[in-house]
């Protein structure tokens, strides 16, 4: 995929520009036949999802087939089938991920920076330069400290690849056997599926 636009007219994403991330996909449906606990438990969700997981109801994911263009809504068609809802999620996913690639691509880049500062102290450190014993000491010269090498932070390579950049938890969806294997068609594999039972 080469580019990507985005909503400013102007912007496209070029996705070979950004690293790779790792998406973690789950989908949770509950059965419960009290709409109270259902709800409150849904609203539970909301509150416990961090920064780092997205909360996707399947009406989410309706609106964003809509506003897409991916479905579009008629008297007799409430949803859309099982191909668009496909479709429409890979592009959410891959909506939501952009923002993701951009912040690991600047920490990525700070670690280089850092990874080159830290190289530098220590061979300061290790190759001071030399004094010369002849030129007299300049009073206004204020004495520099050197930063320790040691309290700066180096990620390695196995830090930004085996980590979750993202995780999306999809509530109601896929709901049937046909959804499913229309999100293996567009290649996306969910990781883990959650049934949660209402308790008698």
């Amino acid at each position: 995929m080469k580019g990507k636009k985005t909503d400013k007219k102007d912007e496209v994403v070029d996705i070979s520009t950004l690293p790779k991330i790792n998406v973690v996909t789950s989908s949770i449906l509950l059965n419960f036949k009290n709409q109270e606990r259902r709800s409150k438990l849904l609203e539970n969700l909301y509150k416990s999802t961090n920064s780092a997981i997205k909360l996707i109801c399947r009406e989410n994911i309706i609106d964003f087939a809509k506003e897409k263009g991916i479905f579009v809504e008629t008297q007799t068609k409430k949803e859309p089938n099982e191909e668009e809802f496909a479709k429409a999620l890979s592009s959410l996913i891959l909506d939501k991920s952009i923002p993701v690639m951009r912040e690991k691509k600047a920490s990525m880049e700070k670690n280089e920076e850092q990874k080159k500062l830290k190289e530098e102290l220590i061979n300061l450190i290790n190759n001071p330069p030399p004094i010369d014993p002849k030129k007299p000491p300049n009073p206004k010269d204020k004495k520099k400290e050197i930063q320790n090498p040691d309290d700066i932070k180096i990620l390695s390579n196995e830090d930004f690849e085996n980590n979750a950049d993202l995780m999306l938890l999809f509530y109601n969806f896929p709901l049937t056997t046909n959804e499913y294997k229309a999100l293996e068609n567009e290649k996306q594999n969910l990781n883990l599926f959650l049934l949660i039972n209402e308790a008698v």
